[in-house]
């Protein structure tokens, strides 16, 4: 089987991050991307985006303009942003 280089990414990262332990903040993005893929949202990281992808886009920790730092969330609808989620690690 073949795979992309953002899915061979995705599986290093999974495997790397598997021998790591988990902190709360790693579990409370593992709900909210597991809440927004149930919700029918293509969760990506930053490093892998594609835009293209699905209708609805969410983007881990995108950057976002100098002096803001950067989102936990952004979501894009069709290519468009349209909501920012700054805070969803506090939950």
């Amino acid at each position: 089987m073949t795979f992309g280089i953002a899915e061979n990414l995705s599986r290093m990262a999974i495997i790397c991050h598997s021998l790591m332990p988990i902190t709360p903040e790693d579990r409370a993005r593992q709900n909210i991307d597991k809440l927004l893929k149930d919700a029918g949202w293509m969760v990506q990281d930053k490093r892998a985006t594609n835009l293209s992808a699905g209708r609805g886009v969410a983007v881990r920790e995108f950057p976002l303009k100098s002096g803001h730092g950067e989102a936990d969330y952004l979501l894009f609808l069709d290519r468009a942003p349209i909501g920012v989620d700054k805070n969803s690690l506090d939950l």
